[in-house]
């Protein structure tokens, strides 16, 4: 199972990237996609690799075609896509997904004339339990989602900012402003379930989880005493770069200028003796955008106590549709997550038609594509932004909420229109796939979940 989270973990930061030079306008996203898919069951573990070759069969008679359009400023989204058997077109699946990042509904002729409500601010603790109780990785899914990340954050991020605000060049943040923040970050870190419940995914099946714990809940004392000494920031630069120092030591230094953008900091060791470290550049050219980006939390002194080390370089088009050529590389190491070293190549066309191909970088799998997806992903500029009011998401089921008798009672609704609305479908799919998804079922217990067993 690690294989393909580990895949989509990659594909997720390069769409992240990608993301930007696509916009037509400030803050909204929108583009019909037309995708086709394909895995590779032969870098998988042997033992695997039969099981793989069904979802490998499924893909291959898989296309995905519909719209997307996409809010930054309101985290809001709508897109309408279809599942369509190449065999046969007719026997397609319908969905639509709209609302916002921390409430999204999904309807379908499958559901009938029910509604699925995603409360995302529950995602990462429906996902913990499902671990708990089924044994599936479903919590590496969670952390690629961005709402988990910004939901964990959000109010440790908003202390800073309610104490600290706007830092400009020539300014001074009090060691009395830093000792608040700090005091505030001790309180979420008893109290804000967000934030732990992703911290623990981020460390799931990691032995080095208490050394982690250990980390995270020494930051306020880390802010206050080892970075700052006790003393106050300055901020000084001039033009486009900011230089933060405390203590007679630069911490930072941040430079923004049109077409380049760099974050780098200098921070001392923890008093454990872990390295952090973080560095992000972006240069945009009239044909590219090149972004590198270093995340980092490692033993100085012991190699082997790498927590985590992320590293992506990625080559990206300024802007699409256009006829382009890039490659990206990201390896992830470290004792926290599972462990990867992945090559990516985007190739572009000017109609809008493009092929993304993921190979193994390094291993005895080194240089054999993994995982591809082809297809058009053409952008629509002036697409107004989707907007919704919370209260009518709010009222359908929430299906992270569910238990043994909702669950039952909302599949004994939709029963019908499912197995109706899939006859077709099914008919098309390869047995082999359908043997690899029951064999998935029924060894992580989800089966017998469903059924009522």
């Amino acid at each position: 199972m690690k294989r393909p989270l580990i895949i989509m973990l990659a594909l997720a930061i390069l769409a992240c990237a990608v993301t930007p030079a696509m916009a037509e306008n400030e803050t909204v996203f929108s583009y019909d996609f037309d995708f086709f898919f394909h895995l590779n069951p032969a870098v998988f573990p042997e033992a695997s690799q039969n099981r793989m070759k069904g979802y490998a069969d499924l893909l291959d008679m898989l296309e995905i075609r519909g719209t997307w359009v996409y809010c930054e400023e309101y985290q809001s989204l709508d897109s309408e896509f279809h599942i369509i058997p190449v065999t046969q077109p007719a026997a397609s699946l319908s969905f639509r997904i709209y609302g916002f990042l921390s409430h999204l509904l999904l309807s379908s002729p499958l559901l009938g004339n029910q509604t699925v409500l995603f409360n995302n601010e529950a995602l990462m603790e429906f996902c913990l339990k499902t671990h708990e109780h089924l044994g599936l990785p479903v919590p590496y899914l969670a952390l690629l989602h961005p709402y988990t990340f910004y939901n964990a954050f959000y109010y440790a991020v908003k202390a800073w900012e309610t104490e600290i605000g706007a830092a400009d060049a020539g300014s001074t943040i009090s060691a009395k402003r830093l000792q608040a923040v700090a005091k505030e970050w001790e309180r979420l870190l008893a109290d804000d379930n967000a934030l732990l419940d992703w911290f623990t995914a981020l460390s799931l099946e990691s032995d080095q989880q208490e050394t982690m714990l250990a980390e995270l809940y020494s930051v306020p004392s880390y802010l206050t005493e080892t970075l700052t000494k006790g003393k106050g920031i300055k901020i000084t630069g001039k033009n486009d770069e900011k230089i933060w120092q405390a203590a007679g030591q630069e911490l930072l230094r941040q430079i923004e200028r049109p077409g380049y953008f760099l974050f780098e900091t200098s921070f001392p060791q923890t008093d454990s003796g872990y390295q952090p470290a973080a560095r992000i550049e972006r240069t945009e050219k009239e044909e590219t955008s090149h972004l590198s980006l270093l995340l980092s939390y490692a033993s100085e002194n012991n190699e082997a106590d790498n927590l985590l080390t992320l590293n992506l370089d990625a080559a990206l088009p300024a802007a699409m549709p256009a006829d382009a050529v890039c490659e990206s590389t990201v390896k992830l190491s470290g004792v926290l997550l599972p462990n990867f070293d992945l090559t990516a190549v985007l190739l572009t066309g000017a109609s809008g038609n493009f092929t993304l191909s993921v190979s193994e970088a390094s291993g005895e799998n080194a240089g054999q594509e993994a995982f591809s997806v082809n297809g058009t992903l053409i952008p629509h500029p002036n697409a107004p932004a989707p907007w919704y009011e919370i209260g009518d998401l709010i009222q359908f089921m929430n299906i992270f909420s569910v238990n043994d008798v909702t669950l039952q009672e909302f599949v004994h609704q939709i029963a019908r229109p499912a197995v109706t609305g899939m006859l077709a479908f099914l008919v098309e799919v390869p047995a082999s796939a359908c043997q690899s998804v029951m064999d998935d079922l029924t060894d992580f217990g989800v089966l017998s979940v469903i059924l009522g067993d």
